[in-house]
């Protein structure tokens, strides 16, 4: 699993997560409480800085894991962009479509940049937690933090099967791109609807065996694992205080700009 070789690899493995919980999560929700363009975008420059070069997160893999979210995200704000306009709006561009004049204002413009960047500067600070924090560690926290048992052991197994179900469907994909199974439209469909029949009943196979294993190993209903012993650090904690006062303190400065 990728995502947990760059997490266990990054210098910032070492860091307590509640540390790195709790600047990712009120980074996270001051972002989106200041409604604010400008704050996002510094939310979101600080946040891939300290994925990047503190966490050592290659930037080529940062950038297409962020084309994911980029491309969803510009298509939903799109919609928020385009309205139905009335002769009293301060119109960007216009058109007719079926007879109703439809556009961009600049009222829409603003909405629509303003979802889009604080959706940008959030999933930056998911995206640090993810890439420096190893799943078995945030299970680990939320255990300590006294979540139900049953949500921590369908988080694990979920997070499990999600990863050997893309290196099935990829090698699966593979076979069928070296026997030309996509070559046209008519052998792409074919070909995607037999990956995925195959993708389910090797998910219902695996599911089977796992619950065969645990069954051996007399699983009782609680999923036990070694957790690494952290200790918090004054010096990350002050440094944390002092980005989320600065931020709120831009929050505040330009909290009628863009």
């Amino acid at each position: 699993m990728f995502l947990d070789r760059i997490s266990y690899a990054s210098p910032l493995g070492q860091i307590h997560p509640m540390e790195k919980s709790c600047f990712a999560i009120v980074t996270m929700a001051i972002c989106i409480l200041a409604n604010s363009i400008t704050l996002s975008i510094l939310v979101m420059f600080i946040m891939i800085g300290a994925t990047v070069f503190l966490g050592q997160v290659p930037l080529y893999f940062y950038l297409r894991l962020l084309l994911l979210p980029l491309t969803f995200l510009s298509l939903g704000t799109l919609s928020v962009a385009i309205t139905t306009l009335s002769p009293t709006d301060a119109i960007i561009c216009s058109w007719n479509m079926l007879g109703y004049p439809m556009g961009i204002t600049s009222e829409t413009l603003r909405a629509s940049l303003i979802i889009l960047s604080k959706s940008l500067g959030s999933v930056s600070c998911l995206f640090f937690l993810v890439l420096t924090t190893s799943m078995l560690d945030i299970i680990e926290l939320l255990r300590r933090l006294k979540v139900p048992e049953l949500v921590l052991e369908l988080m694990l197994l979920i997070y499990r099967f999600l990863f050997v179900l893309w290196d099935n469907g990829q090698r699966i994909y593979n076979a069928q791109s070296a026997r030309l199974g996509y070559a046209s439209g008519k052998k792409g469909l074919l070909s995607m609807s037999m990956l995925v029949s195959s993708l389910l009943l090797i998910s219902l196979r695996r599911s089977r065996e796992l619950s065969w294993a645990l069954d051996a190993r007399g699983y009782n209903g609680f999923l036990k694992v070694l957790g690494q012993d952290f200790t918090y650090s004054r010096r990350n904690i002050i440094i944390i205080c002092f980005i989320e006062l600065f931020l709120i303190l831009v929050a505040y400065k330009v909290r009628s700009i863009l």
